[in-house]
């Protein structure tokens, strides 16, 4: 169900009372990922997945944890997104590449080179808040980590990723 959360809480809320539908596991994406959500479907939500990417600490990077504990002593709570390490890598990536590409003339004035940019971002290498960033050929910086979560509870107030909904998959444990 990649739609967005009006549509898909009737949708879900409707299932339920559809003959052969009522036992049909259902699955949404990341725009289904709120507590309005949870609010929206009522009891129907027990039991309703969705993919996202995976914000399990033991998916990301070694600094994770920290930047979450900062983030919620600045804003009082955690991360909304299951993007912000990623967004938060982007700007950091972006922020190296311009630091050793930005030339100043005699005047004052800055400029930055598209190529040299361009160059300098592809050429960034560091540990970061969603893992190691290394650029391939193709310009993929970052790697995906998906996950699939399972609503338990019909709790708006319970809503918290890896709680509610519970990570139920892929296991990050290795055999």
């Amino acid at each position: 169900m990649p739609i967005f959360v009006a549509v898909a809480a009737q949708l879900l809320r409707q299932s339920k009372e559809i003959p052969g539908l009522e036992h049909t596991t259902l699955i949404g994406g990341g725009s289904l990922g709120a507590a309005e959500f949870v609010e929206a479907v009522g009891p129907a939500i027990v039991g309703f997945q969705r993919c996202y990417s995976d914000i399990s600490p033991e998916t990301m990077g070694k600094g994770y944890p920290v930047f979450v504990a900062r983030y919620r002593k600045a804003y009082g709570e955690g991360p909304i997104s299951g993007y912000h390490a990623n967004a938060y890598d982007a700007a950091e990536m972006a922020i190296k590449a311009i630091t050793r590409v930005t030339k100043t003339d005699k005047d004052g004035n800055l400029y930055i080179g598209r190529k040299a940019l361009r160059d300098a971002v592809l050429a960034t290498k560091f540990e970061a808040q969603s893992g190691p960033i290394s650029c391939d050929t193709y310009g993929q910086c970052a790697s995906f980590k998906p996950g699939v979560y399972e609503l338990v509870s019909s709790d708006p107030k319970t809503f918290s990723m890896g709680k509610n909904p519970k990570k139920i998959g892929p296991s990050t444990v290795s055999n």
